[in-house]
């Protein structure tokens, strides 16, 4: 049996985009996916939406929202496994845009009862 334990954890929504959007001037199709921006101003935990990349695989990172890993003065690190994957930057034409986020509460408490018809329930 595992015990989940999400006591402390933050509720969020998503309300749209904040700040300048980065212009992405190259990609590694690596895993994790790493994207050169100069002077991009991001840190790690930021969270940055896709556009306007190109390529066959473009569904997979257009319109998703990413958690920035590994950030240095001119790149960063995203959770995406490109390495089979045919994405580009769209001749510098690709964005990665600051994610907002309003808190909505904190988890105090949750609990799992499998036979009830409510599967998961969280106490705010």
């Amino acid at each position: 049996m595992a015990i989940l334990d999400a006591t402390g954890t933050k509720l969020e929504i998503g309300t749209g985009s904040t700040g300048t959007a980065k212009t992405i001037t190259d990609v590694s199709l690596t895993n994790p996916m790493i994207l050169t921006s100069d002077d991009h101003g991001l840190v790690n935990g930021d969270l940055v939406t896709a556009s306007l990349f190109a390529g066959n695989d473009e569904a997979s990172i257009n319109g998703k929202t990413f958690v920035v890993k590994y950030a240095t003065d001119n790149t960063f690190a995203i959770d995406l496994d490109a390495s089979a994957l045919t994405i580009n930057d769209n001749t510098d034409g690709a964005k990665m845009t600051p994610a907002a986020f309003v808190k909505v509460g904190t988890i105090t408490n949750l609990s799992r009862n499998p036979t009830a018809s409510e599967r998961d329930r969280t106490t705010l």
